[in-house]
């Protein structure tokens, strides 16, 4: 017999099992989402499981920063700077869709993680996000346009770095 799960209701329901597969089978995320299905303890996540995911994170904040100073350089079109906002609102909404892949903001920066520098590597992201958003947002208009890259974006890429 074929259900067809859209018509049937079942479709949330299949959706949601679907989203839990890789935690209940332990079979490792697709590679369009680093972050998904890591498996949490008390102690946070293992170096060896969430380096797939910090280095996607660290991909994406350096896509953010160049997409940023694209958004600012006045020696750019109006049009190249246009795109350069976009595309830095775009990464930004990527890198958003990472961190909730790993459990959302207050899993990671909000609950202490038993590896001290794997927490500090989620405050660095949250901060250097954050940071690059209001520039990219708004840096014409608070001169906030940032002219070299965040303090807290070099921390998390040191640290990305060293993940297995």
């Amino acid at each position: 017999m074929v259900v067809n799960l859209r018509t049937s209701g079942c479709a949330p329901a299949a959706l949601a099992i679907a989203a839990l597969m890789p935690s209940v089978t332990g079979c490792p995320a697709p590679a369009d989402q680093p972050c998904a299905g890591l498996d949490y303890t008390d102690a946070g996540v293992t170096r060896e499981q969430y380096a797939p995911c910090a280095k996607a994170m660290i991909r994406k904040l350096d896509e953010i920063w160049r997409n940023t100073q694209d958004a600012f350089n006045y020696n750019l079109s109006d049009g190249e700077r246009a795109r350069g906002r976009q595309a830095c609102l775009k990464a930004s909404s990527e890198l958003a869709r990472l961190i909730n892949q790993a459990g959302g903001t207050d899993r990671l920066t909000r609950l202490g993680w038993a590896d001290a520098e794997l927490s500090q590597f989620n405050r660095d992201i949250e901060h250097a996000r954050n940071q690059y958003i209001v520039a990219c947002l708004y840096g014409d208009a608070l001169g906030t346009t940032p002219s070299q890259i965040d303090g807290s974006h070099l921390e998390a890429r040191h640290i990305a770095d060293s993940l297995p």
